[in-house]
């Protein structure tokens, strides 16, 4: 038997707010592993309802109609159709519900991505949706797999799956607060400000909202009533860190929201501060080549603008390269072996923050399968300020990260995902595995004894 998990894919239904990046790739990857042996998992997240105009809520036909939107859009339905003729050869697939496809509850709109694989009902129907209310748990070699969203410790994403259980009961749920993040602040952010990068950048406290004033002051007003603001700065405060908080942990995190709390982070003088609140202030905010040429105004906001960068770099600190680094952090890892323990795991993985990683220790191999959306990252710890503004410069002049009209913050992709395979002599090998289209790259690789 061999199991490949991926996760936080986000297909989507081709309109303005689409994140998917994985265009040919995922599909390539699903038809070079298809076979009768493989059981293909997709970890929470496989597609994305949170991307479009439609109120949050639970309701039936427009679901369904959401549904049959994400299926007619090529690079979605090509996943599908992957999908499908793994089916057909004998293999297995299962969808893990995840905080941007709870519809996925709904029998109706599984039976419209069933159909979407392009098989008759007979295979179609062995395409199995599951809800996250517990892990779930393969024996490869046997040595047992867990694998989960990654949500359910996230205070800010956990998902009320008891009111998803029946049609009773959904008028009870309430999304939670990271998918009114998501209506309310991304998607207003790129559609009314052509702010692309918006929920491409981690960490995303500084993606969406404060880079997002650097670029366009007018953007405060996404935010302007206070309960959204303060929804806002409490949402991306908390996302800092891993989704694999313990409880009660949530209420020990700090708030950074308030222009004059991010001052008092970044330790800004007076002076500073004022220029600060001029770059935030209405208004449009231009920065000529030369300073010969500039206004005082646009010297002023200059001058904010390189503030704001040094607040920016004071408050990212090592956030960046930790992002991208395949070496857990503390909480993360405590969160494996706590899962490990409970369940009597050899393996267990992870996704939802979209960050890969990979560890092996104690007994324990941890794996986050990352994503298959494209990510920007912030510059690291050590760039200067100029760096810095130069960045937020850059994303202000070109938000909708397009080449073709100049200068560009480049958009990354690392499409990941874990592959389990059963070892000579017995055992498992796990593989956290990096696909670049054609080629298999190999992050990370132990092999694991089963326990005796």
């Amino acid at each position: 038997m061999r199991v490949l998990v991926v996760s936080d894919v986000h297909l989507g239904n081709g309109g303005v707010y689409d994140i998917y990046a994985g265009g040919a790739a995922l599909p390539a990857l699903i038809r070079r592993e298809a076979g009768p042996d493989l059981h293909l998992v997709l970890n929470g997240d496989a597609v994305d309802f949170l991307l479009s105009d439609d109120p949050l809520g639970i309701e039936r036909g427009r679901a369904v109609r959401a549904a049959e939107a994400i299926a007619r859009h090529p690079e979605s339905r090509a996943v599908f159709e992957a999908i499908g003729e793994l089916l057909a050869l004998g293999g297995e697939a299962t969808v893990r519900i995840g905080n941007h496809d709870v519809e996925l509850a709904i029998p109706e709109v599984q039976a419209t991505l069933r159909a979407a694989t392009g098989q008759p009902p007979e295979i179609a129907a062995r395409l199995r949706f599951e809800g996250g209310d517990a892990p779930g748990v393969l024996t490869v070699g046997g040595v047992r797999v867990l694998y989960t969203h990654g949500e359910h410790n996230d205070a800010w994403n956990r998902v009320a799956y008891d009111s998803l259980t029946d049609d009773t009961r959904w008028s009870k749920f309430r999304h939670p607060p990271g998918s009114e993040l998501v209506k309310n602040i991304l998607n207003p952010l790129k559609r009314d400000y052509g702010m692309r990068f918006a929920d491409l950048l981690k960490p995303d406290f500084h993606g969406a909202v404060m880079a997002g004033l650097a670029v366009d002051p007018s953007a405060v007003r996404v935010a302007s009533p206070k309960e959204v603001a303060g929804l806002a700065a409490r949402l991306m405060r908390q996302r800092l860190g891993p989704a694999t908080f313990g409880p009660g942990d949530e209420d020990s995190v700090d708030v950074i929201g308030p222009l004059e709390d991010i001052a008092d982070a970044a330790d800004l003088t007076d002076e500073e501060r004022e220029l600060l609140a001029a770059l935030l202030s209405p208004g449009p905010a231009t920065f000529s080549a030369g300073d010969a040429e500039d206004s005082a105004t646009q010297k002023l906001l200059k001058a904010a603008l390189r503030t704001y960068a040094r607040a920016h770099r004071s408050l990212a600190k090592g956030l960046a390269e930790a992002y991208f680094s395949l070496e857990p952090d503390r909480r993360e890892w405590e969160e494996a072996q706590r899962l490990a323990q409970k369940y009597e795991a050899e393996v267990v993985l992870i996704g939802h923050t979209h960050a890969a990683r990979f560890r092996e220790d104690e007994g324990v191999v941890y794996a986050n399968t990352g994503t298959w959306i494209g990510l920007m990252r912030l510059p690291d710890s050590e760039a200067s300020n100029e760096e810095w503004m130069e960045f937020l410069r850059t994303l202000k002049t070109n938000p909708g990260l397009n080449p073709a009209l100049g200068p560009a913050v480049p958009v990354l992709t690392r499409f990941t995902g874990v592959e389990v395979h059963e070892a000579e002599g017995g055992g498992a090998w796990v593989e956290l595995i990096e696909w670049r289209g054609k080629e298999r790259i190999v992050l990370g690789r132990t092999r694991v004894t089963a326990r005796s």
